[in-house]
């Protein structure tokens, strides 16, 4: 059950947690931040309001990447969390919906289809990968980019330059009323694509041949 609540300056749709530190994306009023180090007492340490509307967000490091929606991509530094703040605002061309990162290396996944790899320290853009559909939804495991769309998940590999298809598999299901998109988690070698009426399990321990195993 619930051992504690802190108050998040408005209500959140996505949320990222590391190192004692949770982030989470609340809209138009950008993101909050705060410390959950102890988890029984969590505590609201700062709020940065963002260019856009905050839909998701990724830590990495002492960065907080943020899916910006019609801003693009925001950069936040949190090295010293009471006092974060913006860095770097990239505008990709799209709405970015959804925002994975690790290694200095951000993965933004755009309205448009488009997956950009953008350095996150510098902000340059790495990549650009083309996806058939717009991106709903992105997750890290291991060294794979699990790319979930609204009609497919695309296994991805990024090499150091760019990112590569390794495999792909259509996935049915409509997103949930009131959410931008459906939702991916990947985890113990399956992937979990959520949508309205249910959710789909999809193996992908070998990443060039997605398999669908259980759908509700």
């Amino acid at each position: 059950g619930v051992i504690a609540t802190a108050p998040a300056s408005a209500p959140a749709v996505g949320v990222a947690v590391g190192n004692g530190i949770a982030v989470t994306a609340n809209g138009t009023a950008g993101i909050t931040v705060f410390d959950v180090a102890n988890p029984f007492r969590p505590a609201r340490v700062a709020q940065v309001n963002t260019p856009g509307d905050a839909v998701a967000v990724a830590l990495d490091g002492p960065r907080v990447a943020v899916a910006d929606n019609a801003a693009g991509l925001t950069l936040i530094d949190i090295s010293d969390p009471p006092a974060a703040r913006i860095i770097r605002q990239i505008n990709l061309g799209s709405a970015a919906r959804a925002v994975v990162g690790a290694a200095g290396i951000v993965h933004v996944g755009l309205a448009s289809g488009e997956v950009v790899s953008v350095d996150g320290e510098t902000g340059v853009v790495l990549h650009r990968l083309s996806l058939p559909a717009r991106v709903d939804d992105i997750a890290l495991a291991g060294d794979e980019v699990h790319v979930l769309t609204s009609a497919a998940l695309a296994v991805l590999r990024w090499t150091g330059a760019r990112l590569e298809v390794l495999g792909s598999i259509n996935v049915g299901g409509s997103a949930s009323p009131l959410e931008i998109g459906r939702k991916l988690f990947v985890g113990g070698g399956y992937a979990y694509v959520g949508y309205f009426s249910g959710y789909s399990i999809i193996d992908v321990r070998n990443p060039a041949a997605p398999v669908l195993t259980g759908s509700p």
